[in-house]
Formats: C-alpha cells, structure tokens, sequence
C-alpha cells in the first residue's frame, strides 16, 4: 500500500509517497498496519492511498486512488442506573473544579459513582447548568478524569462551581439504546445522544462503553435489540459492569453467583421468541452480566441472542464473566429450543465469538435446549454448563475450539460433536452421558459446588477433580485469558468459569490425644500428581490404616530425613 498526506500535499501521488507491506490473511483480505503515526500525519488529516497486489502470474490489479480520513480512537462512556432519576451527588459544600480533564471534588463522593456517569455543570459562573462531561475513570474517590460528549478532553473550569449535579446518564438498557437520555438531568444538556435507529461508532473512531449500576433490574418481554448500530472488532460496543478501582469505589458486579442485588435483565417471555439481550451489530463485547430467562412455557426464549448473519459477516463477539439463569417447565410439550446464548444464525461461518467465564443453567426442557450455542468460529472456553438439556450446541461455521469448559448435569454434553476442532481442544470436563473430544477431556459426574441447590455454581474448594486441572490459557493464541467469572487472578487453572477457594480441613475427636496410627510398616511419600495437587501415599508393609482415619486429620512426618518430626499435613 502507498500513501500520502492529501491535507499538506493536496494532490500528491502515493506512489511518492510512504509504503506499507501488506499480508494476505484470507480469500481476496489483505492486512497492513502503519502504527505510530507523528506529524506531519495529524489528527483529521486527510490521507491518499493505493493498493497494489501483484498475483504470482504477474498480474496488477487496477489501483483505485482512495481516501481516508485520520480519526483518533476515542472511548465514550455511558452510564445506565435503572429507574435512577435522582442526582447522585451535588454541589453543596462540595466545590468543583476542572483542570487537564480531571474533575476534582472538595468532598469525597459516594462509592457508586463511576465511569459514564453524567457530571452537569455551570462552566461561566452565571449559575445555569451549560455543560455535561462524563465519567472516563476514577482515579480516586475526590479525583476523576472527564471527557466531553464526542470522548474529548474538556476545557478547565478554573473558577469553583457549586452549580454541578452528578446523574446516570440513562435510566434502561432501553433507553440506552435508542438514546433517551436520564431525564433528571437539566433540559438545557440532556439530549446529548442524537442517533435515529441506531448510532455509528465506526464512523468516528469510537468505542462504546455502557456501564450498568446496581440501582435496579432491567426487564422484558420479549427482547432488548441492539438494532442499527454500526460496529466492528475495534469499534467495539461494549455492555458491561463497573468492578475496577479505576471504574468505581465499589464494585457493581456480581461475585459469581446470580445476585439480584447487582443489576441485571429479567426476560419474562409472554411468548414465543423471547430473545433477551438481542445484539444486530458486528463489534461487540458483553462483560459482567447477569439475565434471568423465565419461559413461562413458551419456547425459543434465550437470554443473549445474535441474529446479525449473512455469509460475508465478519462478527467479532467476546461473551464474557457473565451468568444466565433459565427457568423453563417441562410443560408444555411445544415450548422448545429455549437457551442460554446463542450467537450466530444461518450462515456466520466468517464470523468469530469469543465465550469464556460464564456460568449458564436452567435451560433442560428437551434436546432442542442448550446453554451455550455458537454457529461460527468458536473459541470457548472456561465456562460453566449445569442442569440444561444440551451443554454447547456446536452448528454450522468454522468450527470450535474448547479448553477447560466444565459440563454437569445434562442429558447430552454436546451436540455437533464433529464440528469441535479436536487436535486444538483440552481440557475438558464433560458430564457421565457423553465422551471426552480430545485426549485431555473427561468424563467426571461427581463434581462439587458451593451450593448447586440454590445456584450457586462456583467451585467448591473439594473439586478436586477440577481444581488445577486445566491448561494455562494466560498467552492463548485466540483468546488470552488470566482471570476467572469473578475476576479473581487465575494463578491456578481450574475448571470451569470460577476459581475454587482454598478448603481447609481439620478433624475433632473428643478426647482423643492419641495416635490414630503410629508406627506402621508401611512406607509414607508425598509426591505432586498431573494437577498439582499433593498425594500420599503408603507402600509396602503390611499393616494398613484403620478405617475411621478420613478428611481433617494431621499426619506429622520426618520430611528432611534427619529424624524427627517437622512437618504436618491434613486429610481433605
């Protein structure tokens, strides 16, 4: 590729311009990559191109002479507070200032308050509300960096303003798509959002970033759609919970188990088709979640759907840490094919999603129901499937890759078994119905929760079968990963979307002092099996341990050899 700046040179020639080599990375897609650009390439600079393939029989394409415009991508961050119309903070006794796009308090704010909320304000010292900034990180609880509407930096407000007034900057995950504003917010700054059927985020190098707060609950009928939006792998629409420091003084996400204190999306199906969360838009990433898909007996409900299709679609969907409940009868007998995401229709074979740390359950109804389906590339990996008909209903498109995903309690773990990538697949473990897919997976129907009775699908600290039991997926080629659904560091792999705490044993015996065995023949060694976990063991001899020795009690042992006792160990 040749380019030159049009803006400096107006009609200057690529081909005296600079060069990008170019790679072929599929049928008639070519990739470059000019990073770094400095003057006399500047912002809003217009730039001339051409590109020049040369086939290996010598052939030249025609080159079209093509411009682009050079745009700075500019994260936009919203907030959205269910039914909140009330101000979150305001400014009696509590002065404001702005210098550098950091919004600095007098008073501390409240913990809640974070990224995308909406700070209104008097910029002239006229005491009217003129100006909105939002919310682009918490540095801390007196300090944050704003920008304005478009994600610019905001001028300085030098002289202290008590005028301001802190809101969401929606009330709905409605509202925020169809860019109703939070209508507590002053008239004169409150329609700040203008798009008609959906806005475009490529066109002007954005990202779109929705953080939803735990004011309330979203709820529908039938769907949530996405509909309109203009997106892509790097102009990404972003729904998710606030949990950082940077993004919030506490966190506004779940811990790994469905909390209805926490924010989340009802889908109370009246019908058939209920679709939850429906995202029409190529570019987008659902972080930190959580629906709840109540079928009432009609089927084809799920809770996050993608109907965005077509077979040159280049979807880009990273599904992530997010937990979806179904609650769907046996009764009646039509009520099928309800789920619990589903991306991909009839033909996403170019498309790509990414699902990893979610725990799905609840969708069981017949054959036709699953927790996760995926038709398209997939890669997916540790998430959690418990109590649903199908675990992962793999169709269609370019295959799947799976890697430490944990399958419990259903009648068939996968369905389109022969569309999972099988060399590139590990570490799987399925449910007792089904076989392993690649020569790391099992088959285990014994593995222990926190509390699988009142949903509560982490990990118990007794999974030893899961515990340590997966594959680093830290620098994984397609989708690095180094945190588990509740964003704890992963620095031990287990199965599945959690990290199971570390358990602690210990026995009681009243008024047993005694050895339970002491001087055995038997040879003690502990040594570290395939998962990492440590494993004793007795060899030789003759006289085994009696049958009451179990969990919590200590074995003391000689472990340098040097005679004596210096170390301990428990029975979990």
């Amino acid at each position: 590729m040749y380019y030159c700046n049009e803006t400096d040179s107006p009609g200057c020639d690529p081909l005296d311009g600079e060069t990008i080599s170019m790679t072929k990375t599929g049928d008639g897609v070519f990739s470059g990559e000019a990073s770094g650009l400095s003057s006399p390439y500047d912002l809003r600079d217009d730039i001339s191109f051409l590109v020049i393939v040369n086939d290996t029989s010598g052939v030249l394409n025609p080159p079209v002479l093509t411009q682009v415009t050079l745009n700075e991508l500019r994260p936009i961050f919203r907030s959205v507070g269910v039914g909140n119309t009330i101000a979150l903070s305001d400014g009696a006794s509590n002065n404001l200032l702005i210098s550098n796009s950091i919004a600095n308090f007098s008073v501390a704010l409240a913990d809640n308050i974070g990224v995308g909320d909406a700070l209104q304000y008097d910029s002239d010292n006229d005491n009217i509300i003129d100006s909105v900034a939002f919310i682009h990180e918490r540095i801390d609880s007196q300090n944050y960096r704003v920008a304005n509407i478009e994600g610019a930096p905001v001028n300085d407000l030098s002289v202290i303003d008590n005028n301001w007034s802190l809101f969401r900057a929606y009330t709905s995950m409605v509202n925020a798509e169809n860019g109703t504003e939070n209508t507590g917010l002053d008239d004169a700054i409150e329609n700040f959002d203008i798009w008609t059927s959906g806005f475009d985020i490529t066109a002007k190098n954005n990202t779109w970033n929705i953080a939803f707060y735990a004011d309330g609950y979203d709820i529908t009928t039938s769907r949530i759609e996405w509909y309109g939006w203009t997106s892509s792998e790097a102009n990404y629409l972003r729904l998710f919970t606030p949990r950082l420091p940077s993004e919030v003084g506490v966190s506004q996400r779940h811990s790994g188990s469905f909390d209805q204190s926490k924010h989340y999306v009802l889908v109370d199906a009246s019908g058939d088709y209920a679709r939850g969360i429906v995202l029409n838009t190529l570019g987008v990433i659902i972080d930190g979640l959580q629906v709840k898909v109540v079928s009432n007996g009609h089927g084809w409900t799920t809770g996050i759907y993608s109907i965005f299709d077509g077979s040159s679609n280049q979807a880009r969907y990273t599904i992530k840490n997010n937990i979806v409940h179904g609650i769907s009868p046996q009764v009646p007998a039509t009520a099928d094919g309800n789920g619990g995401i589903k991306l991909g229709s009839t033909d996403s074979k170019f498309s790509e999603y990414r699902v990893a740390n979610n725990i799905v359950y609840g969708f069981k109804k017949n054959y036709l129901s699953y927790g996760i389906h995926v038709k398209g590339k997939g890669f997916i990996y540790n998430n959690t499937v418990y109590n649903c008909y199908t675990g992962f209903y793999i169709d269609l498109g370019g295959g799947a890759i799976l890697k430490n995903n944990l399958v419990q309690k259903v009648s068939d773990s996968i369905r389109g078994n022969a569309l999972i990538l099988a060399s590139e697949s590990e570490s799987n473990i399925y449910y007792e119905s089904d076989t392993g897919y690649a020569p790391s997976d099992r088959v285990i129907n014994s593995i222990d929760f926190v509390s699988a009775e009142s949903h509560d699908l982490r990990l118990s600290g007794s999974s030893y079968n899961a515990i340590g039991a997966g594959v680093d997926l830290t620098l994984d080629e397609y989708l690095p990963l180094d945190k588990d659904v509740s964003g704890t560091i992963r620095t031990r792999w287990d199965i599945g979307a959690s990290t199971a705490a570390n358990s602690v044993f210990r026995s009681i015996g009243p008024g047993n002092s005694g050895s339970l065995k002491g001087g055995s023949d038997k040879e003690l060694s502990i040594s570290l099996n395939e998962f990492g976990h440590s494993v004793m063991s007795l060899q030789n001899g003759s006289i085994d341990l009696p049958l009451n020795i179990g969990v919590g009690d200590v074995v003391q042992y000689d472990q340098d050899k040097m005679g004596g006792v210096d170390n301990l160990a428990f029975i979990p």
